[in-house]
């Protein structure tokens, strides 16, 4: 009997989580289906593809998917015409499109079968830095839920947690909604635990992520080694800065971006992991520390954290924007841990959300 085709169509293969998850997700699909995938943007390819998947080149566009997202497309014929041909050609059951600039291509992209995976909270704004901004922000609240309708009321969409199904059902009222939880492949480091650092951030250094509020939790709990933080962004000055204004430059330590494979070493030797976000869809790091045995200590900023900590993990859920409860926690869980359970990494595997992907889409 012949395969099921699935096509993917991705906006880069930069090396970000969307792009990760969604190689990985094809790639577990693989074995089952015959997956293709169209990268739209293939100047810098940071993500191994896999020989199981069969790549479809077509005319590299990074001005397109660079652009703004909240701003109409202008394609051209040929391009359009390219893209439909190549979606013709390869015959698909099922098309996933994913995530950003390639959800516009629903304004032409014509076939029986097609689902917009949205990774995030794609309405989230950094607050307003100074008042005169606030007025541009307020519109772009009213603006961002018409336009995002235009563009994908009536079409099947993919959502990473149940807040965001609710938030986009209720703007794109004609469409199918479904909510599909992200996997990682299982994995383990065959050492015993050494604990290097008592607490590790790992992310952007972003607004939205308020790596501030980790730092200042770190300061205020009784912990009394070191914290380490994974990652990179434009607050990292910033967050330098706090960390001399709270005497704590010798014991905070700023690591850049690491291979994912020195990512894993240092969460699996720190005592608990930091997740302070404002806003996330789904954040894979949480995953990532439960399956190395590293309990995390959260704020409950969205129903994708809350399924990754349920059950007796959800002590380390914090109320959100409350620094005072983080330090509290975190002094909790580093006194007292909860139990990590194979029955709890199981239910974050790939494996997983790939059995569930082919129920919630009937592939």
């Amino acid at each position: 009997m012949n395969k099921k085709r699935l096509l993917f169509i991705l906006d880069h293969a930069y090396g970000g989580g969307a792009e990760i998850i969604t190689i990985n997700l094809a790639t577990a699909l693989s074995h089952d289906y015959h997956v293709g995938l169209i990268i739209l943007d293939r100047s810098k390819l940071n993500v191994n593809i896999p020989n199981s998947i069969t790549e479809i080149n077509v005319e590299n566009n990074s001005n397109f998917i660079n652009s703004n997202f909240w701003r109409m497309k202008n394609f051209s014929d040929e391009y359009k015409q390219e893209i439909q041909s190549k979606v013709d050609d390869f015959h698909a059951d099922l098309v996933v499109i994913s995530f950003w600039n390639s959800l516009h291509l629903s304004k032409f992209l014509n076939h029986p079968n097609v689902y917009y995976w949205i990774h995030g909270d794609i309405f989230y704004q950094p607050p307003s830095p100074s008042f005169k901004y606030i007025l541009r922000d307020f519109l772009r609240k009213i603006r961002q839920p018409y336009f995002f309708k235009s563009l994908l009321n009536g079409h099947n969409i993919i959502v990473v947690n149940k807040d965001l199904n609710k938030k986009i059902s209720k703007i794109c009222s004609e469409s199918k909604v479904i909510t599909l939880y992200n996997g990682i492949q299982e994995r383990s480091i065959a050492q015993q635990k050494n604990i290097i650092w008592d607490a590790i951030y790992v992310g952007r250094l972003s607004s939205e992520k308020q790596v501030h509020h980790a730092i200042q939790a770190f300061a205020q709990s009784h912990l009394t080694g070191r914290m380490a933080i994974v990652g990179d962004g434009y607050l990292k000055a910033d967050l330098l800065r706090l960390t001399h204004d709270l005497n704590l430059q010798d014991r905070v330590y700023f690591l850049g971006w690491l291979e994912s494979d020195q990512v894993a070493h240092h969460i699996h030797s720190s005592r608990l992991l930091i997740l302070s976000s404002h806003t996330e869809g789904y954040p894979l790091v949480i995953s990532e520390a439960i399956l190395l045995d590293t309990p995390v200590v959260a704020y409950k900023c969205c129903e994708g954290v809350c399924h990754q900590l349920s059950n007796q993990l959800a002590n380390g859920l914090v109320p959100p924007q409350n620094i005072k409860a983080l330090a509290q926690t975190i002094n909790h869980i580093s006194e007292s841990s909860y139990k990590i359970t194979e029955k709890d990494k199981k239910n974050l595997s790939l494996d997983t959300m790939k059995n569930q992907f082919k129920k919630l889409t009937g592939i």
